[in-house]
């Protein structure tokens, strides 16, 4: 992702009990790609999307069908969610 947004991203990055799909140090920001199964995981998701943001970071949420059918536009959310900050 980074020749796409500039930003350093890591996949499968361990972050408290968690591992995020995506994670961006320089931005403080989670990458979640949700496949079908989250459909019925909203208040698992909210508890982990809190606890991200009491760490600091922020977090955007895709659906893997927005990203097997646009992935440009999930790429211009994310440069778009992000372009204030730092490039590395």
């Amino acid at each position: 992702m980074r020749k796409q947004t500039g930003l350093n991203f890591r996949r499968q990055h361990p972050i408290g009990p968690y591992i995020a799909d995506f994670y961006c140090h320089s931005a403080a920001c989670v990458v979640e790609v949700d496949g079908i199964s989250h459909d019925h995981r909203q208040k698992t998701d909210a508890v982990r999307d809190n606890y991200m943001k009491e760490q600091g970071l922020r977090t955007l949420r895709f659906t893997e069908k927005d990203v097997c059918d646009d992935v440009e536009a999930v790429i211009l959310t994310i440069q778009s969610q992000l372009k204030h900050y730092d490039k590395q």
